[in-house]
């Protein structure tokens, strides 16, 4: 689910299912913390595109953290 979000979203039948179940508590949280692994990962396998990605999620990420 926090990839959809990474990858800029998605259509309203996979939003319309995922709403059927409610995800848990900290979600949103958690949710930047794991799209920085992603981000991290293209980062170390595809090189400087993802580049300007880092700092957004790593904003979003630290301050859910603290």
């Amino acid at each position: 689910v926090a990839m959809k979000d990474l990858s800029g979203g998605s259509g309203a039948a996979f939003a319309d299912s995922y709403r059927a179940w409610s995800l848990d508590d900290g979600y949103a949280s958690r949710r930047d913390v794991y799209n920085l692994y992603r981000v991290l990962n293209r980062l170390n396998l595809f090189g400087r595109a993802y580049l300007a990605r880092v700092p957004r999620c790593g904003s979003r990420a630290l301050a859910a953290a603290c």
